[in-house]
């Protein structure tokens, strides 16, 4: 564009929810004079029959940003008007002026304006202070990572440590589920087979969604698809283990308002999933505790429940 020329652009969600296009975007913001981000995210089936893609626009200017520019961040969300195709629906809780500074310095505040804006920010930028569960099973060795993924085409192993054994499904994690007639693997090659240590008990195996439905299975061999984490240590950790199940059982609604919250995937892929990277970010604090004001409790049910 000639110097003061405007462009609005349509990119796909990973404009700003793909830590890839971290430096991209930083370095885009840092350049122009980006004054307004129409976010669609929430929107589904804009294109109708067409792909589903989540999309966001872009409007800047060919100049040099002002330093008190403030970006307008706005959050548009689904209802029957835009199911119709009549318009959009905003209103001035989804209009988001952001600090130029702030969009430069903390990539959190864009998940975070589509639940609730800086209040919702302050919370993550806390937990995301305290240990970390992948930290945490890091330094004590255990096997970390998602189950097999069987092979369609391309590299083809085989893995007799999978085949013919017992696999366990996410239905599988929920309490009192019964183990009893479990279906065994009848694929014969993989695409990813990783290791017998990764299905070897004793284990705490999560489902990669956003309720994070958790079980520990200290005795057994068990095999699990790549839709669930697994964090399997020695024999002589299973207590460890078991630690681990507890807290994620127990401090279940906080962690699923923060892995939504400040989560990679939610939202983006499918609007339930979360990957491998945010179980291993979720915060695994020394004491156990994540010391929530009252407010913040507020906050995680905004997010969880309504």
């Amino acid at each position: 564009l000639s110097n003061g020329g405007v462009l609005s652009f349509l990119q796909q969600y990973s404009y700003l929810y793909n830590q890839k296009s971290l430096d991209f975007r930083r370095d885009f913001i840092s350049r122009w004079d980006v004054r307004e981000v129409l976010d669609f995210i929430s929107v589904r089936g804009l294109f109708k029959d067409r792909a589903d893609t989540k999309v966001i626009v872009i409007v800047a200017e060919s100049v040099t940003p002002p330093e008190n520019r403030k970006i307008l961040h706005a959050t548009f969300r689904r209802s029957g008007r835009v199911d119709a195709e009549q318009g959009f629906d905003i209103d001035y809780y989804d209009l988001h002026w952001i600090p130029r500074n702030l969009a430069l310095t903390n990539d959190g505040i864009w998940r975070a304006n589509l639940l609730g804006g800086g209040r919702v920010l302050d919370f993550i930028d806390r937990l995301k202070k305290l240990p970390k569960l992948g930290d945490y099973a890091s330094k004590l060795g255990w096997d970390v990572g998602e189950g097999f993924i069987a092979a369609k085409q391309g590299a083809r192993i085989e893995a007799p440590h999978i085949t013919g054994q017992p696999l366990l499904e996410p239905k599988h994690l929920k309490k009192g589920a019964s183990l009893r007639e479990l279906k065994r693997v009848a694929t014969t090659h993989f695409k990813s087979p990783y290791s017998r240590g990764r299905f070897q008990s004793p284990m705490v195996l999560i489902h990669e969604h956003e309720d994070l439905t958790t079980r520990s299975f200290l005795t057994g061999y068990y095999t699990y698809k790549n839709k669930i984490v697994g964090l399997c240590a020695p024999q002589t950790q299973a207590e460890k283990i078991n630690d681990v199940a507890t807290w994620l059982q127990e401090f279940a609604k906080p962690l699923q308002a923060f892995i939504t919250a400040g989560g990679m995937t939610t939202f983006t892929q499918k609007a339930s999933w979360v990957g491998l990277s945010d179980i291993k970010s979720l915060p695994y604090p020394d004491n156990r505790s994540l010391d929530l004001s009252s407010n913040e409790r507020i906050l995680i049910d905004d997010i969880v429940t309504l």
